[in-house]
């Protein structure tokens, strides 16, 4: 398994356990950006410590190069 499919899969996890993240709804908000790299301020901080951090480590291993 890669680093990033570990990410995804994390990710997956709290979001089908996490109502507070879900409603935050933070990747519709990424899709929204033109480059799709950013996530307004104030979505995130609607979501759960815990979301927060696997969402933005989800979106860094996103950025990164292939």
């Amino acid at each position: 398994m890669s680093r990033g499919s570990a990410v995804h899969d994390e990710l997956g996890r709290h979001f089908r356990s996490c109502v507070q993240c879900r409603a935050a709804n933070p990747e519709a908000k990424r899709l929204k950006d033109p480059k799709r790299r950013t996530v307004p301020q104030e979505t995130l901080d609607a979501m759960c410590p815990i979301g927060r951090s696997v969402y933005k480590s989800y979106v860094r291993w996103l950025a990164e190069p292939d």
